[in-house]
């Protein structure tokens, strides 16, 4: 995901993501920032992606933000079920959040595994690209 990052930093893709120094460090301030300012979500949608935890600043949350202010979402399927349901999902919101958010029908860049961050880079610009026309 940061090799992603700095690839849509290359190409002029403005990008937000949250750095943290390990154990310890705080990241809900910089996480309400970034979505503060947000036009769009890149989520990478890995098995757990979604999930309810109870931390508060987790990717549920950023997924629901971005769904409840209409920004563009740009789904990036790293793991085998789309939309992801995750295990440590506490009470089921995030799966249910993700099968209506992240719904089959979505346009969504593929990469199981991230074997490819060049080309997820690549159509990530492309939809951004087409963000900024519409």
């Amino acid at each position: 995901m940061k090799k992603v990052a700095l690839l849509l930093v290359d190409r002029k893709v403005p990008v937000y993501m949250v750095q943290t120094r390990g154990p310890g460090s705080e990241f809900s301030i910089p996480t309400m920032e970034g979505l503060s300012g947000a036009i769009g979500l890149i989520a990478f949608c890995t098995d757990d992606y979604g999930a309810r935890t109870g931390i508060g600043y987790e990717t549920y949350v950023e997924l629901k933000h971005a769904h409840e202010n209409g920004l563009r979402i740009i789904p990036v399927q790293l793991c085998d079920t789309f939309p992801p349901q995750p295990s440590k999902d506490i009470d089921g919101r995030g799966c249910q959040q993700n099968c209506v958010v992240l719904r089959q029908s979505i346009m969504r860049v593929q990469d199981i595994g991230m074997q490819n961050a060049e080309e997820v880079a690549r159509q990530i610009e492309t939809a951004w690209m087409a963000m900024r026309t519409d």
